[in-house]
């Protein structure tokens, strides 16, 4: 049966990759890239910290938002040196965690879940 999905539904979509993300970065090994995978979780780790308790545990769309904002940047950064080849975190070609990022985080701006709370 396919899962109906809500805003809720779809930020805890959100969270799970964007703590992919941060575990992924904390794991990388590289040599030349192993200083900036981790410079990136320790910048990415306390705002996915805030996105997680504004969904979790204030369901707040406005503190959701606001974390959301501050990760926009970070995760450019990351998917561009992902998408390069710089910061190879995500294991194989059917890792779906930067889609999933890309398709959701706009998820508090779409009108088909104006009227939804977390």
């Amino acid at each position: 049966m396919p899962r109906i999905m809500t805003l809720r539904s779809e930020a805890l979509d959100l969270l799970r990759a964007l703590t992919a993300t941060v575990e992924a970065l904390k794991r990388f090994q590289h040599p030349s890239g192993a200083a900036y995978g981790f410079e990136m979780a320790a910048r990415l780790g306390p705002t996915v910290a805030e996105f997680e308790h504004a969904v979790i545990e204030s369901r707040s769309r406005e503190a959701a938002t606001a974390a959301l904002d501050e990760i926009a940047p970070l995760m450019h950064n990351i998917n561009g040196a992902a998408t390069k080849g710089d910061l190879k975190i995500f294991s194989g070609h059917d890792d779906q965690t930067l889609e999933t990022y890309w398709r959701l985080n706009t998820i508090f701006r779409e009108s088909k879940y104006a009227s939804e709370s977390l």
